[in-house]
């Protein structure tokens, strides 16, 4: 028989969402069962056989070009009457590997499994099933279900169906419907104070030899699983030891499974080069708690595609996490609908053994977010990067999220800094997304161990923000980056072309940014705010080095006579600058009160940008009120040096007592425009 070889190569552009994906060179014929007659568009098939005696009726058409390795139907009757057994189906299935490869084929019925056979890998417990290499499963019409008493209150086991703890290639299943019945198999004694992490799974493969390469699951049902997984790729005890690769699992349905447990992932993906592709993810209720699924998909491996999926009432739909053999990198999430509790996708990665997590692209999902009260969580997201040590080079592009409900707060896009010395993001992008109904659009938090790298964030809009579960009115902003730490500064952060719009005739959004922190390069331009409540920006942040458009920023002015501040006393100070690019506007204002004071020498103001030139230009314009005779005074306003001076005539300058001694409601103001 041929044996199947697939090479595998991914190119990924990110920021510019381009992707190639080749498979290839395949030598070797490929088929797939897909409906009736027995039929081939290669040919006849000549040696059919199946397991069990009586006549198969509901036949099968074969079809080319798919990925599984064609090879002879093998007669694999369990034993001289034709029933078919457990033992019998080890026997099918130890048969075709040892000659070389092919099919077993389960007549349609519903079997009740009662695994037996002890396997010892990362746990301990009993599989019905040990697989072997090139050996295609074909299962329309059969439901393999747990016999019921496997695991008990009294007695809970860890119990698979088909598992190995041994290295596979080239195995498929194709349309079985995996009951473990769950109901019957209980896992958790101490339910519903705590709760167990059993694993029973239909397919599985663990310790350290336990994976397999190149694999098929297709029209598979996983149904009523109490235990923690439906499908692993592999879980090994020791580090560094190798993952499976080339696995596919598509057009399957997960349904009622995590109903005793409260970490049910439904595939467990320690694998390089997965497709996860047009699966759905159900279950009768919204989880909010335990038990119930948790998370329909781990990645834990490297080029990945999780795409075409739907995902309905889950905690969460996947997480990207990593692996102890190899960096968790090249993924992409896309073209998924979800309606989550928690989260979205969350990333991962919370021990120095395990590997980077990076190159991770999410785009043209939909995420739909509950908002039931009875969540633990106080903050939801569909995506959520907080974890205890790096994740760099993320993208999240395209997608569109959805909320309703003031419950629990949400947040599109949320980020916290690890609090691991030496464990700094980067290189995130949040890119033309739309959000609607959440608390925030993006929430950034760096903290005093560690800042952030470079964070941009454009072309995104997020409509009607609203106050919800712990946050309340006056805090709620589409760009929120005032969690940033005075001492974990962002390195570079961009917000551009972003759209932060309350069209509600009650208006709920505080602001459109709001920027605070340590900031080292800052570069914001083109963004949009419609309807804001409070202002459309505010900004308390030390930044660095500022570029890009700004509009009416408020500042406290400094107001000095020559290098000695002026006491303000009980008068008061405004001021505001805008920028265009390199190009500053300037207006402040100092109202004298009576207990203002002023150091001798020329009155000028601390500009808040250093010009880019030091000799004096005549740049601006001042006013002066005198209040004792109602009468103003104007001039020229001057920079030189870091501050703007208001000139007289000739060389003399304005000071205390020139043009007027300044006294009580007295007012100054200079605007004043300069290049930084």
């Amino acid at each position: 028989m041929t044996k199947r070889y697939m090479a595998w190569f991914v190119a990924l552009l990110f920021y510019g969402a381009s992707l190639s994906w080749n498979i290839g060179p395949v030598n070797a014929e490929y088929f797939n069962v897909r409906a009736h007659n027995l039929t081939s568009d290669n040919g006849a098939i000549t040696g059919f056989s199946q397991i069990g005696s009586s006549a198969f009726t509901d036949n099968l058409t074969l079809y080319s070009n798919d990925l599984i390795t064609k090879g002879p139907w093998r007669d694999t009757r369990s034993d001289a009457s034709g029933s078919v057994t457990v033992a019998g189906i080890q026997a099918s299935i130890d048969n075709v590997s040892a000659a070389g490869g092919g099919n077993v084929l389960i007549p349609p019925g519903t079997y009740s499994i009662a695994p037996a056979t002890t396997l010892v890998g990362m746990y301990t417990g009993k599989a019905a099933f040990t697989m072997k290499s090139n050996v295609h499963i074909w299962g329309y019409g059969v439901t393999l279900k747990l016999a019921d008493s496997q695991s008990t209150i009294a007695s809970p086991q860890r119990l698979d169906i088909f598992r190995s703890v041994s290295a596979v290639t080239n195995i498929s299943f194709h349309g079985i419907t995996f009951d473990m019945n769950g109901a019957n198999n209980k896992i958790s004694p101490s339910a519903p104070t705590s709760y167990n992490s059993y694993s029973q799974s239909a397919i599985g493969f663990d310790g350290n030899n336990g994976r397999a390469d190149n694999v098929l699951i297709e029209d598979c049902k996983f149904i009523n699983n109490a235990g923690s997984n439906n499908i692993v790729m592999g879980s090994p005890v020791a580090t560094g030891q190798t993952l499976g690769s080339g696995w596919t699992v598509r057009g399957c349905y997960f349904d009622n499974n995590g109903t005793d447990t409260n970490d049910h992932s439904s595939i467990y993906g320690w694998a390089n080069y997965v497709r996860i592709e047009s699966n759905t993810f159900t279950y009768p209720t919204l989880v909010v708690g335990n038990p119930g699924p948790d998370t329909a998909y781990e990645v834990h491996g490297s080029t990945q595609i999780f795409t075409k999926n739907i995902i309905n009432n889950y905690s969460r739909m996947m997480y990207v996490a990593s692996n102890n053999t190899s960096a968790t990198e090249y993924i992409i999430i896309s073209n998924n609908i979800s309606y989550t509790s928690t989260r979205g996708v969350e990333f991962y990665r919370e021990t120095a053994a395990e590997y980077p997590v990076r190159k991770v692209q999410i785009s043209k999902n939909i995420f739909t977010m509950a908002d039931d009260n009875t969540v633990t969580e106080t903050l939801t997201a569909p995506v959520f990067l907080a974890t205890g040590y790096s994740v760099t080079e993320v993208v999240v592009d395209g997608n569109k999220a959805y909320k309703s409900g003031t419950n629990l707060g949400t947040c599109f896009f949320y980020f916290t800094a690890s609090t691991t010395a030496g464990q700094v993001d980067n290189s995130i992008i949040v890119s033309n997304n739309y959000a609607s109904g959440f608390t925030f659009g993006i929430g950034v938090n760096t903290n005093a161990t560690n800042g952030l790298g470079v964070f941009i964030a454009k072309g995104n809009t997020f409509k009607n923000l609203t106050p919800a579960g712990v946050f309340s009115a006056s805090e709620i902003a589409g760009l929120a980056m005032n969690g940033i730490n005075a001492a974990g500064p962002v390195n570079y952060l961009d917000l551009t072309n972003n759209t932060i719009i309350d069209d509600r005739a009650v208006k709920l959004t505080d602001y459109g940014m709001w920027l605070a922190g340590t900031i080292t390069s800052l570069y914001v331009k083109g963004n949009s705010y419609v309807g804001m409540k409070t202002a459309n920006t505010t900004d308390t942040a030390t930044v660095t080095n500022r570029f890009g458009e700004y509009a009416n920023i408020a500042f406290t002015p400094q107001w000095r006579c020559g290098t000695d501040n002026v006491t303000v006393g009980n008068g008061t100070v405004s001021g505001y600058w805008s920028m265009n690019e390199m190009l500053v506007d300037v207006t402040a204002t100092l109202t004298v009160g009576s207990s203002t004071s002023f150091p001798g020498g020329n009155l000028n103001l601390v500009l808040p940008f250093t010009p880019s030139f030091n000799s004096p230009r005549y740049l601006g314009n001042y006013f002066i009120f005198d209040n004792s005779v109602s009468k103003f005074r104007t001039g020229t306003a001057i920079t030189d040096t870091g501050s703007a001076y208001m000139g007289i005539d000739n060389g003399v300058y304005v000071e205390n007592g020139t043009p007027i001694t300044f006294g009580d409601a007295d007012g100054i103001t200079i605007h004043i425009r300069y290049t930084k």
